[in-house]
């Protein structure tokens, strides 16, 4: 019984302890359900995060994708069986915009990444349509079903990366604008804070008080002649007018106007003194009622200024030239006839007779306004040049016991000339006249004697000089220089001295005309002329004439000096001339040296006078400028009909009918009026005889 009990115990013993462990195996198997039920609701959820997320998420081996969102598909333009079994490099360029090799990197991250490193990078992909796309890229190892993977997540920042593109070019193009814009751009911040609430005066003050600049491009710094911002401070009230009154004027405008202004002018001044003008506009940034910071813009318009004044200074020397061009072709006419029967009247009479006398001081009358008239035309520039081809040297040595006698003996006169001087082409004559007038200014300037310096050497005008020298042009040229030990010109006497009709000099015996012929005659022989000069430190005047490579005609073409029977001929000439009183007083003089005379009055009646002529007729005098047919059309004309006769040439004053830019043409033949009848008579046996060789 006893022992039943025992067994009973014990078998109770095991029941209680197979129900604990149904408990605890229920209890652990319930634990396992609640685990596999989260376990599957973390897989949903991490599912629809990774199919919902806003960026692309992959997962991938070393090699390739093992899967990916939905979002991938749409970056990458393609189905989830297009990207699995594929790589990064399947869907990158061979570089990337930073120059690395697209392989070369990924192997690089994806290595890093594998070793526990997560790695952050910026990567470049490309649609499978080849459309490339900026991403910003992480790679993190995980680990799933006991592999280690990694998670890529891909965020598409093309239009992140464009806009900073295009902030960066805008920046790139604002510093290029700014560097190297001709405009000067500057900024202007201030010291204490400049309050917009206060009177306008009051504001302008605090600007000019309190402003510095912080900022300048190097336009503005080549404005001021500085090198740097620092340089240009607004204590020097001329970097915005004249006067610190001005500048205030500006910037109380600029106030008033809301803290921006029209375009305006002023004068100023650079570093070193120099007058400028500029034209500029401000325009202020103000907030929270403080003004932050003033923009300028401004043209610096010195240059302008100086070639506006220049083209007046041309207008109004053009306004005389053109007056005393117009005017020159029948008042030569008139001295031409007026000088002529004055030489014949003297030829008749004896020198006893006091109508000699008379005559003679018309004849010295007409002579000074003869030169009067050529030195306008000098100054015009419509005289007529015969150029040739010189050397300056020979012409200076050829007259210069001339000029030491014309500024006598209180004045030491030296030379410099280089040996080695290049050609130039020029009418020797008028160069003579240039030399000649230099010498007597120089005289005039040194009453208690002094030295004149005649120097010349070859001559490169190249840009930085044109800079400087506003209507100088660039090229090879020979430069004259006469400089003086007298007393000098101010800057207000420079600016005035080739104008004609000035003088500082005794106006009842000068005309004002020396300096604006040898101004005239450089400009028309296409060269340039600058001055220096200061008070009581003498002057210098250089003179460039353009170098030539042509050889010098080594023929003889000077006046044959001849007098008496040697000036007189046989031969008949045939006389073109539209002024009936110059035609007289030019056929009597001729026929009394023994010439037949056929007049015509024009190049019409020239052609039918030939036509019904039975003399032969050798030579051809034909002035240029005539009614219905001038003088260059008729010789064309008549060359035809008469191959071997000669002809000269005769105006006094022509613009375009015989000359190229005021210069004779090669092999003709020219006598300027008004002209002396013996010279003349001279000139016709000249072209005669030479005809003869």
């Amino acid at each position: 019984m006893q022992k039943d009990l025992k067994n009973t115990a014990i078998l109770q013993d095991e029941i209680n302890q197979l129900k604990e462990k149904l408990t605890y195996y229920e209890k652990i198997l319930e634990q396992s359900k609640q685990k596999q039920e989260s376990c599957s609701e973390n897989q949903e959820k991490y599912r629809s995060l990774f199919d919902n997320a806003i960026d692309a998420v992959l997962v991938m081996t070393a090699e390739h994708f093992v899967e990916c969102n939905q979002k991938t598909e749409e970056l990458f333009g393609c189905s989830k069986e297009q990207l699995i079994k594929k790589g990064l490099l399947d869907f990158s360029p061979e570089f990337q915009p930073d120059g690395k090799k697209s392989a070369e990197a990924a192997l690089k991250y994806i290595g890093a990444a594998f070793s526990g490193e997560p790695q952050f990078i910026n990567w470049q992909f490309h649609r499978i349509d080849k459309m490339p796309f900026n991403c910003e890229m992480s790679l993190t190892s995980i680990e799933l079903k006991g592999e280690i993977y990694l998670q890529v997540i891909i965020r598409d920042v093309s239009l992140r990366v464009e806009a900073e593109r295009a902030l960066y070019e805008r920046n790139l193009q604002y510093e290029s604008l700014f560097r190297n814009s001709m405009l000067g751009i500057w900024r202007m911040e201030f010291k204490k804070p400049v309050f917009v609430d206060q009177k306008p005066a009051q504001i302008a003050q605090m600007i000019l008080d309190e402003g510095y600049f912080s900022e300048c491009n190097d336009a503005l710094l080549r404005m001021y002649s500085a090198e740097a911002k620092e340089e240009l401070s607004l204590a020097d009230i001329n970097l915005f007018g004249t006067n610190r009154k001005e500048a205030l004027e500006y910037f109380e405008l600029f106030a008033a106007n809301n803290f921006s202004t029209a375009l305006l002018e002023t004068q100023g001044n650079d570093k070193h003194g120099k007058e400028k003008s500029f034209r500029f506009s401000y325009s202020g940034y103000v907030e929270k009622k403080i003004l932050q910071w003033v923009w300028g813009i401004q043209l610096d318009l010195t240059e302008q200024k100086m070639l506006e004044k220049q083209f007046l200074q041309s207008q109004k020397m053009e306004a005389i030239g053109m007056l005393a061009g117009g005017i020159a072709h029948d008042f030569n006419n008139l001295l031409t006839v007026i000088n002529g029967y004055s030489d014949l009247i003297t030829s008749k009479i004896n020198v006893e007779s006091p109508v000699f006398k008379n005559v003679l001081s018309i004849r010295k009358a007409g002579e000074k306004a003869a030169n009067l008239t050529s030195q306008l035309l000098a100054f015009s520039r419509k005289q007529v040049l015969q150029p040739k081809i010189v050397i300056l040297n020979e012409i200076i040595e050829k007259i210069m016991k001339m000029v030491e006698r014309l500024i006598g003996e209180k004045i030491e006169v030296g030379k410099n000339l280089a040996e080695d001087l290049g050609r130039i082409k020029v009418d020797p004559v008028k160069i003579e006249q240039i030399i000649m007038n230099l010498s007597v200014n120089a005289r005039d300037a040194m009453p208690k004697g002094g030295k004149l310096l005649f120097r010349t050497e070859n001559f490169t005008i190249d840009k930085a000089f044109t800079d400087r020298h506003n209507g100088a042009k660039t090229g090879q040229y020979v430069l004259l220089s006469v400089s003086d030990t007298g007393m000098g010109m101010s800057e207000k006497t420079m600016a005035n001295i080739f104008d004609p009709f000035f003088t500082t000099k005794d106006k009842a015996t000068n005309t004002g005309l020396g300096l604006s012929t040898i101004y005239g005659i450089v400009k028309q022989s296409n060269g340039f002329i600058s001055v220096e000069s200061s008070p009581d430190k003498g002057a210098c005047f250089n003179i460039y004439l353009p170098r030539v490579e042509e050889t010098i005609n080594l023929e003889d073409e000077g006046m044959l000096f001849k007098t008496g029977t040697e000036i007189e001929g046989n031969e008949t000439i045939l006389l073109v001339e539209d002024a009936e009183n110059v035609r007289e007083v030019i056929r009597e003089s001729l026929e009394g040296c023994g010439y037949t005379i056929i007049e015509a009055e024009d190049g019409e009646d020239a052609l039918r006078k030939v036509t019904l002529s039975k003399e032969k007729i050798h030579l051809v005098l034909t002035d240029v400028v005539m009614p219905k047919m001038d003088g260059q059309v008729f010789i064309m004309r008549l060359k035809p009909i008469l191959p071997e006769v000669k002809v000269i040439f005769m105006s006094g004053y022509t613009q375009d009918a015989l000359v190229k830019k005021g210069e004779i043409e090669q092999g003709l033949d020219f006598i300027q009026k008004p002209f002396n009848l013996i010279d003349l008579a001279r000139r016709i046996r000249m072209v005669l005889d030479k005809s003869k060789k």
